[in-house]
């Protein structure tokens, strides 16, 4: 009798332990929103019923399904022993983010592979030609830069049955040099120097992105293509660099456990002030929080240049160091749908020389969808409309046709008049030229640093084009 007491007690415990590992999870279900998960660098599904879910127009059961697979308690802490277990006991890779290549090579397993060329393919050139051509317009010149995945590079240690379809690169890079778009293709400049014994890329730490070594002549090449055309780029000699090693104890955006000594560069002396800070709170377009204004004092001394870059994860990780050393000044916005509001960037940073990077994986629709690249519409140089305009017009500029908006680093100068008829319209402040474009009210505006408008003469005149016809309004 005791014996069958002892044992229904037991079972009882252990049905009490089953049922609080079962309720745990559901008690600390996590609720509240805009939650972003550590172990796979994404942010978490949002509560199905919300209005924000169901504007998607999605179907409700899977966002039901992914919320609570999401949200459940102890999800990432689930899904790190879950990985760890795999990689312990069967050597595999199970992490949402990552996949093992052979001999313990890890690549990203969330990287869009590239594939064959497409009328996707020939939208985007056709943007890139288009950003080159506004550019030149203004004398100011432009590199296309173009950086590789890992799996390009290192394609021997990639699993079998993976295959690395370059050709959409290739036909990108192909096209852009016939079109005679100055083009750095890094994947040529990594693959030379990792045939010849040089490590550009970690056996696992930032499998998606170079490491400091290949950063360096990564950005160094795009530096050499620029200064061609930009004199005073400062391009950093080996000679100049620190190089050193450090431990990296788990993979990054991840708490997966690796041991793995990694280069770690540095630029001694190196000092930069950064400018206007937070002003991408007060850009107008999306993926504002990877921008930023860096000045060198030391170059800007050696009156080396100012220039804008359109840049993605390669640039603003480890290449930043050797941008932030090469120029006077070095501003920087997150590419993808931010690229195409070049006229805007152009005229708040009125650069010395642009640069467009994109990873060659990044040549996506969800990163530069083709709707928007194809509707980019750029302002001709308004110096060459003054060469071959036909009929010209001398009005006045009214005082209550203009106002002025200050933000805390931002200022938007905004035009009401006009005839309506306008093709194009410009501002000229000092003899400096800023596109003006329509917003959804109507209203022409521009847009630059507080400084910019305070420090001037005040001299505005507006230019408009409308048809044959050049309105300038003093």
């Amino acid at each position: 009798m005791e014996a069958l007491k002892t044992k229904r007690a037991i079972q009882a415990v252990m049905l009490a332990l089953f049922g609080a590992l079962l309720l745990v999870p559901v008690l600390t279900f996590r609720r509240e929103p805009g939650v972003a998960s550590e172990i796979d660098n994404r942010m978490l599904a949002e509560n199905p019923f919300s209005s924000e879910v169901r504007a998607k127009g999605g179907d409700l059961t899977a966002d039901i399904e992914n919320y609570i697979n999401d949200r459940i308690g102890f999800r990432d802490e689930m899904i790190l022993g879950y990985t760890i277990l795999n990689d312990r006991l069967f050597g595999k890779m199970v992490h949402p983010s990552y996949i093992y290549g052979k001999d313990g090579y890890v690549f990203r397993n969330d990287v869009p592979m590239t594939g064959p060329f497409t009328d996707y393919h020939t939208t985007f050139i056709d943007m890139v030609i288009r950003m080159r051509d506004y550019c030149e317009a203004r004398s100011v010149p432009f590199v296309f830069v173009l950086n590789p995945a890992k799996e390009t590079i290192m394609e021997e240690y990639v699993s079998e049955g993976i295959h690395y379809d370059a050709s959409a690169s290739d036909g990108v890079l192909a096209r852009l040099r016939e079109a005679g778009v100055r083009c750095v293709d890094n994947r040529e400049t990594l693959a030379a120097l990792y045939q010849d014994g040089v490590s550009v890329f970690n056996q696992k730490y930032d499998a998606g992105h170079w490491n400091d070594i290949g950063a360096y002549y990564g950005t160094d090449a795009s530096l050499e293509a620029l200064a061609e055309k930009l004199p005073g780029v400062h391009r950093t000699a080996w000679e100049e660099l620190t190089i050193s090693q450090k431990l990296e104890e788990t993979l990054t955006e991840s708490e997966f456990p690796i041991k793995e000594y990694v280069p770690d560069v540095s630029i001694p002396g190196l000092e930069i002030e950064e400018r206007n800070t937070g002003f991408w709170a007060e850009l107008p377009f999306s993926r504002t929080w990877e921008c930023g204004r860096l000045v060198n004092p030391v170059r800007l001394e050696e009156g080396a240049p100012r220039v804008l870059v359109f840049q993605g994860s390669h640039m603003y990780g480890l290449g930043k160091k050797y941008f932030s050393n090469a120029f006077g000044e070095y501003d920087y916005i997150i590419n993808y749908g931010n690229t195409m509001e070049l006229d805007y960037c152009f005229g708040l940073f009125q650069p010395d020389g642009v640069i467009f990077e994109v990873a060659e994986f990044m040549m996506a629709e969800s990163r530069f969808p083709a709707g928007r690249m194809a509707a980019m519409n750029l302002n001709p140089a308004l110096t060459s409309v003054r060469r071959t305009a036909g009929e010209r017009e001398s009005l006045v500029l009214r005082d209550e046709d203009v106002s002025v908006q200050q933000g805390e680093a931002l200022t938007v100068v905004s035009w009401t008049g006009g005839n309506g008829d306008e093709e194009y319209v410009w501002a000229v402040l000092d003899g400096e030229e800023y596109d003006m474009r329509r917003n959804s009210e109507g209203v022409y505006e521009t847009t630059m640093f507080n400084e910019t408008w305070e420090q001037s003469g005040g001299e505005l005149t507006v230019a408009a084009k409308a048809g044959e016809v050049l309105r300038t309004y003093h």
